[in-house]
């Protein structure tokens, strides 16, 4: 059974090896990435999909919800960052301070490539080192074996080289901004370590230097290491140099068997054992160009060792040139979709945000139409995001919609810059509003959101003023 599994392997040795990097490419772009396609193909498919399957849940949660319709919001959100204006500012300031503004995390496509190239120059090598490993072996455990040790090397060169080359920048940032330090000796190295979450103004007093060290340095005595490209380089020299010294071992093993004197037989067919005995061994004779094939060889070999060589170094420069040194520089990269202004990280989410308000409703619509009395939902996707994330009436803020003082307009109802403190005006003037008339005069001279708004903040305050009743009255039995 093994022999007939390895020989199927053998047999369609390709085919499962597309397979398997098909596997783990798309493993790797679904975690690197949380497509979110993939959540709404799962509630969009017919019959089977979760909003079919939640048409017919009526539970309520606490806070006025449907645990259907926070099931989905929960699922869609975790897509959508959906930064704040004054949040998205901090974010991008963090990255412009350690020098990460318009740097990228390495591109999917980049490994894939890197892995190809690493894998192809391993595949040659392996199947060397793979043969001399099981020369009592037969073909199906020789390719299996060799199998095993491309995979084995390309990702370990993948990882060692890019990990180089990262740890390459980031220790001669630090040591520049060590330097810049030395000059102003004035100062400490780092004033304080500075977290994402906080205001990136706390060390405004601070010089350039010390601003950068606060958010890539570990510590004040952090002045980065390159232990890991000495590793790198030396793991590269011994493949390297190891995969052309069996070579050309190789090479002349092969030279030797194929020059090696050949004994008469004429001997011991006349003369038997004597005759045999007598006959002097027949020198091979020199097979003419067998000198330029062995030094076309050599300088083959030569070359794909400096063809390793250069690949290897590649890949380091890959890793010098993506990725952050911030310590939180990769999460506020993520947070912002790398987008340069508030008004393009916006669009890149709108799309999304406006596909789940379409789920969310066509949700609504099949619970409706399910239900034995009438249902009225006043929520939506973005009341969801501002509840469950505990922004501020600023969240979720539209640069391009006019009421926002953007630069165009595209109709969707968003809230206006400190639209909580508007809220509170126009709150506060209904209370003093001495007749229904004015009351109605004043709703009427606000927009359609505004107006939601208020009414809003104005059921809160109706509700929680009969719970307090309710709460007295209660205590009043005992």
């Amino acid at each position: 059974m093994l022999d007939y599994i390895l020989g199927t392997i053998a047999e369609h040795r390709w085919l499962f090896a597309g397979v398997i990097l098909a596997g783990l490419a798309a493993w790797v772009i679904i975690r690197r990435h949380q497509l979110f396609w993939v959540t709404d193909l799962a509630y969009t498919v017919p019959v089977i999909g979760r909003i079919s399957r939640f048409s017919s849940d009526y539970a309520k949660a606490h806070d006025g919800w449907l645990n259907v319709e926070k099931t989905l919001c929960r699922d869609y959100a975790k897509h959508v960052p959906a930064l704040s204006r004054a949040e998205f500012e901090n974010h991008a300031e963090y990255l412009r301070r350690t020098y990460d503004h318009g740097r990228k995390p390495l591109p999917f496509a980049i490994v894939a490539l890197l892995a190809v190239l690493i894998g192809l120059e391993a595949l040659g090598f392996s199947y060397l080192l793979g043969s001399l490993m099981a020369l009592e072996g037969s073909e199906n455990t020789r390719t299996l074996l060799m199998i095993a040790v491309v995979t084995v090397l390309a990702i370990v060169l993948l990882w060692l080289t890019h990990a180089a080359g990262h740890q390459l920048y980031r220790p001669s940032l630090l040591r520049k901004l060590f330097r810049e330090h030395q000059v102003d000796n004035s100062r400490e190295f780092t004033s304080r370590t500075v977290k994402l979450n906080e205001p990136q103004s706390i060390d405004d007093d601070q010089p350039d230097h010390v601003q950068a060290a606060n958010r890539i340095a570990a510590g004040p005595g952090d002045r980065g290491s390159y232990s890991m490209v000495w590793v790198a380089m030396a793991f590269i020299l011994v493949v390297a140099i190891g995969s052309t010294v069996l070579r050309i071992e190789t090479l002349n093993s092969i030279e030797q068997e194929a020059a090696a004197p050949a004994a008469s037989i004429f001997g011991a067919v006349e003369g038997g054992a004597e005759g045999e005995a007598a006959a002097p061994p027949v020198a091979a004779t020199p097979e003419p160009g067998a000198e330029a094939r062995h030094n076309a060889a050599l300088t083959g070999f030569t070359l794909l060792g400096a063809i390793f060589l250069v690949t290897q170094f590649i890949g380091m420069r890959v890793g010098y040139s993506y990725g952050f040194v911030g310590l939180q520089s990769a999460e506020a990269h993520r947070a912002t979709e790398g987008a340069a202004d508030y008004a393009s990280y916006w669009a890149r989410i709108q799309a999304m945000i406006d596909i789940a308000n379409l789920r969310l409703q066509k949700l609504h619509q099949k619970l409706e139409a399910g239900a034995h009395r009438p249902l009225e939902f006043h929520k939506s996707f973005v009341d969801f995001l501002r509840e469950e994330r505990g922004r501020s009436s600023e969240y979720m803020l539209d640069p391009a919609d006019p009421g926002t003082g953007g630069p165009g307009g595209r109709g969707r109802p968003t809230l206006v810059p400190n639209a909580a403190e508007a809220v509170d005006r126009a709150v506060e003037a209904l209370d003093k509003a001495p007749t229904n008339a004015a009351k109605l005069e004043i709703l009427e001279g606000l927009d359609d959101r505004m107006q939601d708004l208020v009414e809003e903040r104005l059921r809160a305050r109706t509700a929680a003023g009969r719970r307090e009743q309710l709460r007295t009255r209660f205590a009043g039995l005992y």
